[in-house]
């Protein structure tokens, strides 16, 4: 199958599919899909309805999703570097987070403003990410590597930081009530108090 030629599909499996890039998807609805080993590089998904579909193993890298629209929507061991979240279709009513990333890499992606509760980014690459403005309450990042997150005006209660690593979040400019952090990680959270700690290494030359 080099295309999708029909409308709806449902309780459909999608294996090792191959989409060139900047092709166009439009006005499809997926329900209870699942998406193996399938390489949608820099496709665009104009308008796309998926709903409890899980992606394992694919390169969605560079795609584009405007006007589409998730709900419990799983991504596993995939590649998702590069895309603008903010482009989605959300709902006005927002329960809980329509995404949820495990063991992938999603660098270089935005959620800019975004309400996000719940979200969940497990054991994953997120280099460079933004999450500046976004509500990001009771969110997971479990595992994951932060190196170089926007994290501003960022709304981070309870979220869970247990193992991740590679932070930078300035206390003074996000709110981090009863979020969990690990040892020795979480030293990182007083880099914006502009303190001396005796006995931890500093990069100041002397």
């Amino acid at each position: 199958m080099s295309e999708f030629n029909l409308k709806n599909y449902t309780n459909e499996v999608f294996m090792q599919m191959m989409l060139e890039e900047a092709q166009q998807i439009e006005n499809i609805e997926f329900q209870n899909c699942q998406f193996k080993q399938c390489k949608f590089t820099g496709v665009i998904f104009r308008k796309v309805k998926f709903v409890d579909c899980d992606f394992e193993s694919c390169d969605l890298s560079l795609s584009k999703f405007p006007g589409c629209k998730f709900s419990e929507v799983s991504f596993k061991d995939s590649k998702l570097a590069g895309i603008n979240w903010t482009e989605i279709s959300w709902p006005q009513i927002k329960l809980a987070s329509p995404l949820y990333f495990y063991n992938r890499n999603i660098s270089h992606s935005s959620f800019y403003g975004l309400e996000l509760t719940d979200l969940i980014i497990d054991d994953c690459k997120a280099h460079d990410v933004d999450f500046r403005e976004a509500n990001l309450t009771h969110a997971s990042f479990i595992g994951s590597d932060l190196q170089n997150n926007l994290f501003m005006h960022t709304n981070l209660n309870h979220a869970n930081f247990t193992n991740a690593i590679n932070y930078t979040i300035d206390i003074h400019f996000n709110t981090i009530k009863k979020a969990i952090f690990s040892y020795p990680e979480v030293i990182a959270l007083l880099n914006s108090l502009d303190i001396n700690i005796n006995g931890w290494p500093t990069n100041e030359t002397t």
